[in-house]
């Protein structure tokens, strides 16, 4: 999963924050061969982050208003 984040007002997107355009992240995921076993919460946790993503489907890729990465960090290797 590739995410940009776009500086925001709260209203309207602005072009530049302090001089940065937008900042990137990527976690990459695999549905068939997991790292490891995950346990009955941290499988939750998974889910209600994909759950609480509001996809907008478009020609090429979808929008989400909102990424709230929170507890799903805790499983990013950095």
């Amino acid at each position: 999963m590739h995410t940009v984040h776009l500086p925001f007002d709260g209203e309207k997107k602005v072009t530049s924050y302090n001089g940065f355009v937008a900042a990137a992240m990527g976690l990459m995921f695999s549905v068939k061969g997991a790292s490891r076993d995950f346990e009955a919460w941290e499988v939750k946790i998974i889910d209600d982050f994909f759950d609480s993503l509001e996809w907008t489907e478009t020609a090429k890729d979808p929008v989400v208003p909102k990424v709230t990465y929170g507890k799903l960090m805790m499983f990013v290797d950095m």
